[in-house]
C-alpha cells in the first residue's frame, strides 16, 4: 500500500508542477507570460526530478504506466505488480486534470494577437 500511495503522490506532484509552469507561461497576467518553450521544458524537468526524488526510495518512481510496463518487459520489475502500480499512476492523473480544467477555460490560449 505504501508503494501505491507513493506512486500516486509522485504522479500528482509531476502533473501539478508541470502544468503549473505551462499555465504560468501561457496564461495572461502572470509573471511568466510568454516565457517561451525553454521555461516550460526546464519546469517539466524540475517537476520530474522533484517527483522522483520525493518518492524514488519508496516506490521506484515509475510515475508513468509506460515506465512500469517497460521495466517489466526487460525483467526489472515483476509483472504481478504492474496492474497495481500502473493503476495508482493512472488514477491520480484524472483528479488533477479535473482541478486544473477551469483555469484554462478563462484564459486567452486560443486568442490570437496581431
Amino acid at each position: 500500500m505504501q508503494t501505491l500511495l507513493a506512486e500516486a503522490i509522485g504522479t500528482m506532484m509531476l502533473i501539478l508542477l508541470g502544468d503549473g509552469v505551462v499555465a504560468n507561461v501561457v496564461l495572461a497576467r502572470t509573471k511568466g507570460n510568454n516565457g517561451g518553450w525553454i521555461v516550460i521544458t526546464v519546469g517539466w524537468g524540475v517537476a520530474v526530478a522533484l517527483a522522483v526524488y520525493a518518492v524514488g526510495r519508496i516506490s521506484g518512481a515509475h510515475l508513468n504506466p509506460a515506465v512500469t510496463i517497460g521495466l517489466a518487459t526487460i525483467g526489472s520489475f515483476p509483472w504481478s505488480d504492474v496492474p497495481n502500480t500502473s493503476d495508482a499512476s493512472r488514477r491520480s492523473q484524472p483528479s488533477i486534470r479535473l482541478r486544473r480544467a477551469p483555469m484554462f477555460r478563462t484564459s486567452s490560449i486560443t486568442s490570437t494577437t496581431p
